[in-house]
């Protein structure tokens, strides 16, 4: 499902238009009309039903005047408030305005005291490209429709929702529903635009999917993320789905190498072996039963040294892929140990946790590295701000990506996922269960998993997430949003497998569409 910025739909229209030969106008009643559709779960009977259309002087508002058309055929009774003048409205939307009042539609210029008393209001005040704050009649329209005591359906976006990031730096209306046209907007998906738009509807508009190139993020699906899985062969055996080898632990730290340990298992790799610190090896060999060890040089001190280098890369050669910083710690040996391990090994890798704080600002890396930061971690390698990181993910991920050059998981409630001159990949699967510690040092384990399978990094990469995400709402659906442990998210992950494998799909939080797009 291809996720679109304002600027990108308003492209997609244009070439619907211009070069697909389908009017605007037409366009707008498709939007009005899916709208009316959309609005029958919220009014399932409209006949008799009081409904309130606010709408702006823009397209948003042209959307608005179709819904009440629709709305107004199905039995509803609707009454039209403009947020502006009449002499404000143009093109399109003035084409919809006028065939509102042709009909005898009822519309007032002005906003009313207020919208008590209706079965449904309907916020259409602006769309797309909407940036910044809410001011004067869009404000006041916003604030009344808060108010509103009944369901809110928002067109396009909740009015006051940034399309591109889903910032909100001001009062916005928070919708039951949104019905998004065309194509999904990021300001749905990132918080805390998404926290206002509540149930969220595409809507097709006959928009030709050859308008469509050049959209460049893509929302992750069980469809998707179903084709990237590497098949499991009836005569398969533990040498033929890959070994990883995991680099980490410390001493108070050893708990995130036995996760992302178990982990790689959990997610299907053949063989794991897990490299620590020599003084921690005999702990480890305890702590995990199906996972091999092997002792890293460490003077005693429980930390690896750059003595441990060597040792590190000869057993890199032996595996298909490398989960490197799990409890790794960030001491001087630590940090030099990382850097020489990343420019000398050749197996696709996995850097998270303490090995991205030993990473050198802006330094490339290579397509078969994949980095896993939080937005702290992100903010450093970028040299942003931590709020800069927040304000614009996408654009954060693809700048790490360009200065890296390598596969970028910003991790998050909607983690992004991209490469060098790839998509961007969203995913919806994030649920306050996965916030716990820990549950990072799985997400390693389990991209480094699919890396030691055959799967391209940057596919790994995006199935890893969706896997996780899945594993941790299953654990979710058993035990609540809290106190969810990271080995029990590891342990959820062959089911989580199973069940985006499953033709019987449970949509509703899987997040799939039937939509073509």
């Amino acid at each position: 499902m291809l996720v679109a910025t304002g600027a990108e739909m308003r492209e997609c229209d244009r070439r619907a238009i211009s070069e697909f030969g389908i009017p605007g106008v037409v366009l707008m009643e498709n939007a009005g009309w899916q709208a009316a559709r959309a609005a029958r779960e919220l009014v399932p009977e409209p006949t008799g039903k009081s409904v309130a259309i606010v709408c702006g002087t823009g397209n948003n508002g042209g959307d608005g005047l179709v819904l009440a058309r629709h709305l107004q055929e199905m039995g509803a009774r609707v009454k039209v408030y403009l947020a502006g003048e009449v002499s404000q409205v143009r093109g399109d939307a003035r084409v919809m305005l006028e065939a509102w009042r042709l009909r005898g539609g009822e519309l007032a210029e002005g906003l009313p005291g207020s919208l008590e008393g209706n079965d449904l209001v309907v916020d259409a005040v602006v769309g797309t490209g909407f940036t910044g704050q809410l001011r004067s009649h869009a404000l006041a329209a916003a604030e009344l429709l808060n108010r509103a005591h009944c369901p809110v359906l928002a067109l396009d976006l909740p009015s006051g929702v940034e399309a591109d990031t889903g910032a909100v730096r001001g009062p916005a209306v928070r919708a039951t529903m949104t019905v998004t046209f065309g194509l999904l907007k990021p300001g749905l998906l990132f918080f805390p635009g998404a926290g206002l738009a509540g149930r969220v509807v595409v809507a097709a508009i006959s928009l030709p999917a050859q308008a469509l190139t050049g959209v460049g993020a893509q929302l992750s699906t069980a469809s998707l993320v179903k084709t990237l899985l590497p098949p499991r062969a009836p005569d398969a055996h533990k040498g033929t789905h890959g070994r990883v080898l995991v680099i980490g632990g410390s001493p108070g730290l050893t708990g995130a190498a036995a996760l992302a340990s178990t982990a790689a298992l959990r997610a299907g790799a053949g063989l794991v072996t897990l490299a620590v610190p020599a003084r921690l090896h005999d702990l480890m060999e305890i702590k995990l039963t199906e996972v091999m060890t092997c002792p890293l040089p460490d003077g005693g001190a429980g930390t690896v040294m750059t003595e441990a280098l060597d040792l590190a890369l000869e057993r890199a050669l032996g595996v298909r892929a490398v989960v490197l910083g799990p409890g790794l710690g960030t001491g001087p040996g630590t940090r030099e140990f990382t850097r020489g391990f990343v420019s000398r090994c050749r197996t696709p890798m996995v850097i998270d946790a303490d090995a991205l704080a030993a990473l050198e600002p802006g330094g490339g890396l290579g397509s078969e590295v994949v980095l896993t930061p939080h937005p702290g971690e992100a903010a450093r390698l970028l040299q942003w701000g931590v709020t800069d990181i927040a304000a614009n993910r996408p654009a954060a991920a693809r700048e790490l990506a360009a200065r890296y050059r390598s596969v970028v998981v910003l991790k998050g409630a909607r983690t992004v996922v991209t490469a060098p001159g790839q998509k961007l990949f969203i995913d919806p699967t994030a649920n306050p269960a996965l916030a716990t510690g820990g549950t990072g040092d799985v997400l390693a384990g389990a991209i480094g998993a699919l890396l030691a399978q055959g799967c391209p990094p940057l596919d790994a990469a995006v199935a890893g997430v969706y896997l996780h995400g899945v594993a941790g709402s299953i654990m979710a659906q058993e035990l609540g949003n809290s106190g969810v442990l990271a080995q029990e998210v590891a342990t959820a992950l062959p089911r989580a497998r199973r069940l985006i494998l499953d033709t019987r799909l449970n949509r509703s939080w899987l997040w799939d569409s039937t939509d073509p797009n």
